[in-house]
């Protein structure tokens, strides 16, 4: 799997993995609008694919999926860019401090103008 080193310029600013296709498709049109090069993943499986074959600037995925979940993503990739977890569920201090590797915690519903500002922050972080 490769990584994407400091120096490298990602090919995909944000790759968004989530299985609710409505969502997905509203995030990225948010994201690109945003002036973002944004992709996206309908799963985890999906996700580990173009991780494998492409720079990814920022991570921005969903907690629950079935299959593999956005944590067992975190678990298989063991170098990820910034990661971004979005959920309707509760915040979860504990997945932050086990998952060293997430950069921040997003309710859902995520406002636009909030997303473009995160997700700037965690490229230029």
């Amino acid at each position: 799997m490769t990584s994407l080193a400091r120096s490298e310029s990602p090919t995909i600013d944000v790759l968004v993995v989530d299985d609710d296709d409505p969502l997905r498709s509203s995030l990225l049109e948010v994201l690109r609008a945003g002036g973002y090069r944004a992709e996206g993943a309908p799963s985890a499986r999906a996700a580990l694919s173009v991780l494998s074959l492409e720079r990814v600037g920022v991570l921005l995925l969903d907690v629950r999926m079935p299959g593999l979940s956005g944590l067992d993503l975190l678990d298989a990739v063991p170098d990820p860019p910034p990661v971004l977890l979005m959920t309707a569920q509760d915040f979860d201090g504990s997945v932050m401090s086990r998952w060293r590797k997430v950069a921040a915690w997003l309710p859902k519903p995520i406002p636009p103008d909030y997303l473009c500002d995160v997700v700037w922050a965690a490229l230029n972080g």
